[in-house]
């Protein structure tokens, strides 16, 4: 009995299942490995059906065909190349329209000087579509660019002056500041500016009307 075999193999011997060290059976040995593929030394078991993908490339061009959108950067010119900025402060602006201010922009009121003549103009533009709604040389000129307070309001200042945001003609604007103190530092950088276009070149030719009677401004 020690020696024999039976249906589960004996101690030595070989059954269905094997014997429990040498013997074989139905499902071989308990000390069998299944065989595994080896794996190269430089990456990886590479098979032949690797060598069946080729790395893709970028097409950049169809021979024959050109598309109706280009992508090229262009260099936009703003007119401001030649001038360095010699103010700036966040404002709102009116402007005077039929017996009453309407909103003009929100945005920087500057003032830029030309870096050749030494002219200083004011420009203000619409802030996120850059239009412009206010370009004028501040002058010395009868009822032109003469600052006031909006009826005694400091935190508001209003003028009259030749406009070339769309055509030439007298516009009356108002410009508000957060405070007061903002108010009369813009006040300052404008006089200045018209003390830098006195020679002649930057004056208005247009006669300047009587100023209208301003509402207030809260």
């Amino acid at each position: 009995a020690a020696s024999g075999s039976g249906l589960f193999g004996s101690g030595g011997g070989a059954g269905l299942f094997g014997g429990s060290s040498s013997g074989s059976g139905l499902f071989g040995s308990a000390g069998a490995v299944a065989s595994k593929p080896e794996i190269s030394a430089e990456g990886g078991g590479k098979t032949e059906d690797d060598d069946r993908f080729v790395e893709e490339e970028e097409v950049t061009e169809i021979e024959g065909w050109k598309p109706s959108v280009t992508l090229d950067v262009i260099d936009v010119q703003t007119g401001e190349e030649e001038e360095e900025e010699v103010y700036c402060q966040r404002s709102k602006l009116r402007r005077w329209v039929v017996d009453e201010w309407k909103e003009r922009c929100l945005g920087d009121a500057r003032l830029l000087k030309n870096r050749s003549s030494g002219r200083v103009r004011f420009l203000m533009r619409m802030e996120k579509t850059n239009k412009i709604c206010a370009n004028f040389f501040p002058v010395k000129e009868s009822g032109l660019c003469e600052l006031s307070l909006n009826q005694g309001n400091p935190k508001v200042l209003q003028w009259m002056c030749m406009d070339y945001a769309e055509e030439g003609k007298v516009e009356q604007f108002a410009l508000s500041f957060k405070d007061k103190e903002l108010a009369e530092k813009f006040r300052e950088a404008f006089e200045q500016a018209k003390e830098a276009n006195s020679g002649g070149s930057a004056k208005s030719s247009a006669v300047s009307p009587s100023p209208p009677h301003y509402g207030s401004l809260a």
